[in-house]
């Protein structure tokens, strides 16, 4: 039974270990873009409880390295704005993408096309309105969604 106890205690270890670096890498790439970001402190124990992992254009969103969090949306909500995550065809992982609310899609503008979570790697890198249980999301992908916040960011720097 101890055997049993410390097989699950390191295969949930490594799932967040997994989650960590995968959030890390993404915080790297916002800022070698030039992306203007704040970013919890995944080494501060209060911080990685807190319910954003990155605020960007004054929206609080999330980095996960699977969609598992759409299950949620159907019955509770996301409390986030955006969710930075990774599309899986098979084995092989296939793209980043972010999923976002549309309020948050309207602040970097777009249109969008009509699809469903099983036709989504065949519809982008259209942006896609994503009906999920009572919420729709737009999902765009993370390359095409960087593009459109840093002309978000130098925009709101020159009406300043």
């Amino acid at each position: 039974m101890r055997i049993l106890f410390y097989a699950y205690c390191v295969c949930w270890w490594q799932s967040f270990a997994r989650g960590y670096a995968f959030e890390v890498q993404i915080l790297r790439d916002l800022q070698a873009s030039g992306i203007e970001f704040y970013a919890h402190d995944i080494r501060d124990p209060n911080d990685r409880r807190s319910v954003a992992d990155v605020i960007v254009l004054g929206l609080p969103g999330d980095v996960k390295t699977s969609t598992y969090f759409l299950r949620q949306a159907t019955y509770r909500g996301l409390p986030n704005d955006f969710y930075v995550t990774r599309l899986w065809r098979g084995a092989q992982c296939c793209l980043l993408v972010v999923f976002q609310k549309p309020d948050a899609w309207e602040k970097i503008d777009g249109d969008t096309v009509e699809g469903q979570l099983s036709d989504l790697l065949d519809l982008l890198p259209r942006p896609v309105a994503l009906r999920q249980g009572d919420i729709t999301l737009i999902v765009v992908e993370y390359s095409t969604w960087k593009q459109r916040v840093l002309e978000a960011q130098r925009e709101e720097l020159s009406n300043e």
